[in-house]
């Protein structure tokens, strides 16, 4: 048919006559025939939406027609000649369309006021107009009876920001009446990989969550943490205790107890700067860098000749000679945990022997963690992981006593030793550890030697140190001093 937009027909015969039965909508214009068809989907943030139509008016001026359009037309009024209209009984269009007033159109030119419209709004049904619009057939869909092609009217790709709703439909908005035809409605919806968004303030509390109808819900949230929602308690349950986002408080105390802040504090109160994906302690690794730091701007010999990295020296405060594994253990018992080269074997060896130090992959790195070289020969901080778009780490800063340099700081840009002989070609031979945990018992520094039963009671200076703030550090180590 001339109206349908994939007829089939004998243009050789009659150009009107069907080889196959189809259909088409018309809207007119009058009262009743204001909106036609219509979509109404949900949509999720990375959601694109494409819509098409094809259409074609009459030309107003009945006397352009050609004899065959007259015909026709004639044929549909009077519903003869095998033409049937469905719907000249349905109720009135202009009424029960909902969202009359939304999309203003008064701007546009072109044919008739023939448009493939969509409306965009959000979870709360709230209108978001930058992200709707509307195609207006022009005067190319013209028909007088010469059978122009359709014109297809359609979208640009709708990229959808934020979870919500699209309605999209048809409308004739002519004031006259003039026929228009439409044919072969789309609507294609590209859904997105996002199944869930959450959106949360800084102590883990949501603002903004939505899920795509019929998905799974995912629990593991914030800081990667096991959401529990079960009789409505709302926890976080990690690792070692479980955490209540409303409060910004834990439910048990902390396993390292420290002086300057509650056992029940969550990442020392300052959660942009801090993170405890194991609800353990959220300050340990962070003090520990600070310590390695010290360690790195004390260095009294950064030019190599002293050999104070030597292997052999495990103990010693910052601008002391101090080797691999003793600047980690020093530094890891300076954050309040308690010192990680004990036991019987080499320093590199007693640090990844400990129960709390676990393997990890690269891409969980986090600074703070530990990497160990090929052979157990070398250990350092890892400082700065640098990802990709992935997530994926393609780079840190290592923090370590060297050799011969002793403490300092190496980009992980090849240029390094450790980078050059073990990254390079050997990467899958070195190894990541995290450490930070519960607190094991204080031990001796030395890495040969170890205590048979309890430990001994730290000293005043030493529980000053653990608190991991500076200014009592300092005070101890002059306590130290005149001691001695």
């Amino acid at each position: 048919m001339i109206f349908q937009h994939l007829s089939l027909y004998y243009p050789c015969l009659m150009r009107f006559k069907y080889a196959a039965l189809g259909y088409s909508k018309r809207l007119n214009g009058w009262v009743n025939e204001k909106f036609g068809l219509a979509r109404y989907i949900s949509v999720m943030p990375g959601d694109t939406v494409r819509l098409e139509v094809f259409g074609k008016y009459l030309d107003p001026n009945s006397g352009n027609w050609t004899t065959a359009l007259t015909s026709l037309v004639n044929q549909i009024a009077a519903g003869s000649g095998g033409s049937v209209i469905d719907g000249a009984a349905y109720s009135n269009s202009t009424t029960s369309f909902p969202f009359a007033g939304l999309l203003s159109t008064s701007n546009s030119t072109g044919g008739p006021k023939a448009y493939l419209n969509w409306l965009v709004f959000d979870r709360n049904y709230v209108f978001i107009p930058g992200k709707s619009g509307y195609q207006r057939m022009t005067t190319a869909a013209k028909e007088a009876g010469t059978d122009v092609p359709h014109e297809k009217l359609s979208s640009p790709d709708i990229i959808i920001g934020e979870p919500g709703y699209m309605y999209v439909y048809l409308s004739n908005e002519e004031t006259t009446a003039v026929e228009v035809y439409f044919d072969d409605f789309k609507v294609t919806q590209i859904k997105s990989p996002v199944m869930q968004t959450d959106d949360y303030y800084p102590f883990g509390l949501t603002f903004s969550s939505y899920q795509r109808e019929n998905s799974i819900t995912n629990q593991y949230k914030y800081n990667g943490i096991e959401r529990q929602d079960e009789l409505e308690l709302g926890w976080d349950l990690a690792q070692y205790r479980a955490y209540e986002p409303t409060l910004g408080r834990f439910m048990q105390i902390d396993p390292i107890m420290k002086e300057h802040e509650s056992p029940y504090a969550w990442n020392t109160n300052n959660p942009i700067i801090y993170a405890d994906p194991t609800c353990a302690d959220s300050t340990q690794r962070a003090n520990a860098m600070q310590e390695a730091n010290r360690y790195v701007e004390q260095n009294p010999d950064p030019g190599g000749d002293g050999g104070y990295g030597f292997a052999g020296y495990h103990a010693g405060e910052p601008g002391s000679p101090i080797d691999c594994s003793g600047m980690v253990s020093q530094s890891a018992n300076a954050s309040g945990f308690g010192y990680l080269n004990n036991g019987n074997s080499t320093g590199v060896q007693n640090i990844v022997n400990q129960p709390l130090t676990q393997e990890i992959n690269i891409n969980d790195l986090q600074s703070g963690n530990i990497v160990v070289f090929p052979g157990q020969s070398h250990v350092a901080f890892i400082s700065n992981p640098v990802r990709d778009n992935d997530g994926n780490v393609t780079g840190y800063t290592l923090v370590h006593s060297e050799f011969s340099q002793g403490p300092n700081k190496d980009v992980n840009d090849r240029n390094n030793y450790y980078v050059k002989n073990y990254l390079g070609e050997g990467g899958s031979n070195v190894k990541y550890y995290s450490w930070d945990g519960p607190d094991l018992p204080k031990m001796n520094q030395g890495s040969s030697s170890t205590f048979i039963g309890p430990a001994p009671s730290p000293s005043i200076t030493d529980r000053m140190r653990s608190t991991g703030a500076p200014l009592l550090r300092d005070v101890a180590n002059i306590i130290d001093h005149l001691l001695k």
